[in-house]
């Protein structure tokens, strides 16, 4: 079982997401998934995901519309397979210890 989920909702995140993935990647502790779920994809941010190429384990989940941040949320959760999740917003800029501690 990993060590942790990465929980991430985003509405129009596309131009957001690469700064928090690249930070993800600098992480300290590296075994954890990360899950973004794309409420209502009105950028192509599912797009983006796809093609991100690196030691992340990234996973999405696309809702083909808007269902609100509680429902994004459950629906991470509801895929993670971490011991610990962790809520994360799409513009959050994490130290490397982030995931860590």
């Amino acid at each position: 079982m990993m060590k942790a989920s990465v929980i991430i909702p985003s509405r129009g995140g596309r131009a957001r997401l690469p700064r928090l993935l690249a930070a993800l990647e600098a992480q300290t502790l590296t075994d954890f998934e990360v899950i973004v779920v794309c409420d209502g994809d009105i950028d192509d941010t599912a797009g983006l995901i796809d093609t991100w190429s690196g030691p992340l384990n990234v996973q999405t989940v696309v809702f083909p519309e808007n269902r609100g941040r509680p429902a994004a949320l459950n629906a991470g959760f509801a895929k993670a397979v971490g011991r610990v999740l962790i809520r994360c917003d799409d513009d959050l800029d994490p130290q490397p210890d982030f995931v860590a501690n």
